[in-house]
């Protein structure tokens, strides 16, 4: 079976991860469950939105619980910036818990009923994950956000 390192991830995947690298790398730390959400949010927003019941509740979810003050639009002119600017590139590493997060998602995408020759990860089995990890208090306060778990669950096992 393939590790999530190992696996191809959309490009909503591919912008969490940078959105959450670099949030990390501006406090200087590793990407725990916070930077990660917030990534969630900065690199997925309006793809996000389809699954939560109120909009204004995510928002309030990542202001509150992650941190985020600004537009996202602020983000991610700080990102290009970044990627633009002549300094070395930056190694983030990701904590213990988002490690097992991500695997979550790579077992979930997996078990999806897809010809295995087009399985990525996608936004889908990150939710997924998060709803998995509820015993993390900010993955629970996520969720609690309004997130249609039916409809994360719909779309992942091919049933929607």
């Amino acid at each position: 079976m393939k590790s999530f390192a190992q696996m191809p991830k959309s490009e909503d995947v591919g912008c969490v991860l940078l959105a959450s690298s670099y949030l990390a790398h501006k406090k200087a730390t590793k990407v725990g469950m916070e930077e990660f959400l917030a990534g969630l949010y900065l690199g997925c927003f309006e793809h996000l939105l389809v699954y939560f019941t109120n909009w204004g509740s995510l928002v309030r979810f990542a202001s509150q619980c992650c941190g985020l003050k600004y537009p996202a639009w602020h983000y991610w002119t700080d990102i290009s910036q970044q990627m633009r600017s002549d300094s070395d590139d930056v190694l983030v590493l990701f904590g213990v818990d988002v490690q097992k997060l991500l695997e979550e998602a790579g077992d979930i995408a997996m078990r999806c009923p897809h010809p295995p020759e087009s399985q990525m990860v996608a936004l889908e089995h990150l939710l997924g994950a998060i709803s998995a990890n509820q015993q993390f208090e900010i993955c629970k306060q996520f969720v609690q956000s309004g997130l249609d778990l039916q409809m994360v669950q719909a779309k992942f096992s091919g049933t929607e």
